[in-house]
């Protein structure tokens, strides 16, 4: 049985051992369970949320530029040519972006917009245009 310790005392057995701090009652391995580990899983959400957003709004950004040709947040008007990508499924859109950029579909100028992009930037425009839902 071992007696309650003051702040910063040290308990030890009848060996010598030493048990470590006590803090409160409660070893510092105890104490850094409770108090410094949820701050560390706090800072870490937080910096991922920031780090989420960031990526957001340079998905975002990217898919600003398309909306010369294929409408805000790409919802092309109704009587346009050009083909909205506002909830374009994902996959679909890399598969259409790889025609363009290979050659193997026909275009304008899609071919040498899509040349332009890096595998990143694609799989973020998907990302970004399948999460906008379509216009009614």
């Amino acid at each position: 049985m071992s007696l309650p310790l003051e702040h910063g005392e040290r308990q030890q057995l009848a060996c010598g051992r030493n048990l470590g701090f006590c803090h409160r009652g409660r070893s510092i391995k105890a104490a850094i369970r409770s108090r410094v580990l949820p701050c560390l899983t706090l800072l870490w959400l937080g910096a991922f949320c920031v780090a989420t957003q960031a990526g957001s709004l340079n998905e975002r950004a990217n898919a600003a530029s398309c909306s010369a040709c294929h409408g805000t947040e790409g919802r092309a008007s109704q009587d346009s040519t050009i083909p909205a990508l506002a909830g374009l499924g994902r996959a679909e859109m890399l598969r259409l972006m790889a025609a363009f950029k290979d050659g193997s579909r026909p275009a304008t100028v899609m071919h040498q917009i899509a040349k332009g992009l890096t595998e990143a930037q694609l799989i973020g425009l998907a990302d970004y245009f399948a999460s906008v839902p379509r216009q009614p």
